[in-house]
């Protein structure tokens, strides 16, 4: 329940849909107008086809929904059924950001995790704890393992493209982080789940623009997804762009031939009675005039010198040869 005493409501859910038919992350809500229809967090671009269950919910002071819950689909981390992950997401301004394991920074967890829970602190800082069979120093036991984020690196939204296969069109991402920089790379998918890893891994600087070209690879619909990391290797969310290349080039507008008369009609002889008529009128007056007096200067000013050149003597030696 948040502030505003909205409830909010996950659950994991068998049905199937456009989503596929493994277990996915539902979310709803209730207010004063009553509950929301159900929503899909676990699997938003179709890459999750291992089954999502165990969800926990958090909201904070700004009103921002926090999601964690236990994802077993397969990525760079792992996963699979030897390998349960803990994946986040967060609903803020009306928008669910992509899902981002936070169990498996570093690649050394290769072992179940499970059954996360989620809280937020009054400076909005997010804590998560679940149980992990992942060996280590500690042991082969279960124990309880703990991750936090604050201060996390952010993106900025560039907007969905539409495109034809004559532009290549570019987009624009921007990070952001108090530590300075980290790593990013830039991954795309078209609606077949086809992946293709744009830019691997490549340092980038706070507020510099990371400028990623549209791969003309052929026609169709493509999600080209930003992952990046801070200094301190904390994953921020990842943002994605929805490319659509099309093969219907536009059409130019023709140009609308300029008409001088007053709208609504009229001759010429009322145009020119008009103030624009007028004023049309008046310019071409004041060019013509300043014409004739430049030409009536130059005209005397050829005169003087014709008389200066009569009146100078011809040298003797001119007149010998």
């Amino acid at each position: 329940m948040d502030n505003s005493s909205n409830v909010h409501v996950v659950w994991y859910d068998e049905t199937n849909g456009e989503w596929g038919t493994d277990e996915e992350i539902m979310y709803a809500n209730y207010t004063a107008a009553g509950w929301s229809n159900t929503t899909v967090i676990s699997d938003v671009y179709g890459w999750n086809d291992g089954w999502s269950n165990y969800p926990s919910v958090a909201v904070d002071s700004s009103g921002t929904v926090h999601v964690v819950w236990t994802d077993a689909s397969v990525g760079e981390w792992g996963g699979g059924l030897a390998d349960y992950e803990i994946f986040y997401v967060n609903y803020t301004a009306g928008v669910w950001s992509n899902a981002t394991c936070i169990s498996d920074l570093y690649g050394w967890n290769d072992d179940f995790s499970e059954k996360p829970s989620v809280a937020v602190d009054s400076s909005g800082n997010i804590h998560v704890v679940w149980f992990d069979s992942t060996d280590g120093e500690w042991g082969t036991d279960l124990e309880i393992m703990y991750a936090n984020m604050y201060k996390r690196p952010s993106a900025n939204h560039p907007g969905d493209i539409t495109t034809t296969i004559l532009f290549s069109p570019a987009i624009y991402w921007q990070l952001y982080d108090e530590t300075g920089g980290g790593q990013y790379r830039v991954w795309a998918n078209d609606s077949n789940d086809n992946y293709m890893l744009l830019v691997n891994w490549t340092p980038w600087t706070n507020g510099t623009y990371i400028i990623v070209d549209i791969a003309m690879v052929g026609l169709g619909t493509f999600n080209y997804t930003i992952e990046y990391y801070n200094s301190y290797h904390q994953f921020g969310i990842s943002d994605t762009v929805i490319v659509t290349i099309t093969d219907v080039i536009p059409t130019p507008t023709k140009d609308e031939p300029i008409i001088i008369a007053p709208q609504g009609g009229g001759d010429i002889s009322s145009f020119l009675l008009s103030p624009l008529g007028l004023g049309i009128v008046a310019g071409f007056g004041a060019i013509l005039l300043i014409l004739v007096t430049v030409i009536i200067k130059i005209n005397k000013t050829v005169q003087e010198l014709n008389k200066k050149i009569s009146k100078t003597p011809t040298s003797k030696k001119a007149i010998e040869k």
